[in-house]
């Protein structure tokens, strides 16, 4: 099984050459898994309780203060319609994100961008479109729960998602507040 471990790291291209396949591997590794959403949302004509929600998961090299690495999340929201109805949405973002870490890594921001696809949108979409999105976290607190697990709140962070880039444009701007676990190896 170790074996196979480090053959997933090897594959990676993040782990150095092992001295052999008891040893794991000496680059830091951080593993985070988000949860959040805007909780209160005005939307055009009408008041939500939680119109977004976001799941996420991200694996970073960790290099001093800076961790970089590839992002997967899944983003459901609600749109109100001028008729009274509301449309649900459905996207996968797959990106690359960057961190800075800083106040001996109490306090952090991030950047992420890549890739957006519609899972699920209204009923005049077809196919699977491809878009873009950009994830901001401004600010982070970290708070340390364990030798190698940690908190995250990020309070407010800002999202851009436009999943459909053709024809009549598919376009979400999120303000939401994110929590996070880290576990760090």
């Amino acid at each position: 099984m170790h074996a196979i471990h480090a053959a997933l790291w090897a594959i990676a291209g993040w782990a150095p050459a092992l001295a052999s396949a008891n040893e794991p591997p000496s680059v830091p590794i951080a593993i985070i898994g988000d949860v959040g959403g805007s909780l209160f949302s005005e939307s055009p004509g009408a008041r939500s309780v939680l119109r977004t929600i976001a799941v996420a998961a991200r694996i970073h090299r960790v290099i001093d203060d800076w961790q970089f690495g590839p992002a997967f999340e899944w983003n459901g929201w609600l749109t109100n319609r001028t008729d009274g109805s509301r449309d649900t949405f459905a996207t996968l973002q797959i990106g690359v994100d960057g961190q800075v870490n800083s106040a001996n890594n109490r306090i952090q921001s991030l950047m992420s961008a890549g890739f957006s696809i519609l899972l699920d949108g209204n009923d005049n979409d077809k196919g699977t479109p491809v878009g873009f999105y950009l994830d901001v976290r401004p600010v982070a607190y970290r708070w340390d729960v364990a030798e190698s697990a940690s908190v995250i709140f990020s309070p407010i962070n800002f999202a851009l998602l436009m999943p459909d880039p053709t024809g009549i444009p598919i376009v979400e701007v999120q303000f939401r507040s994110i929590i996070s676990m880290e576990f760090r190896r």
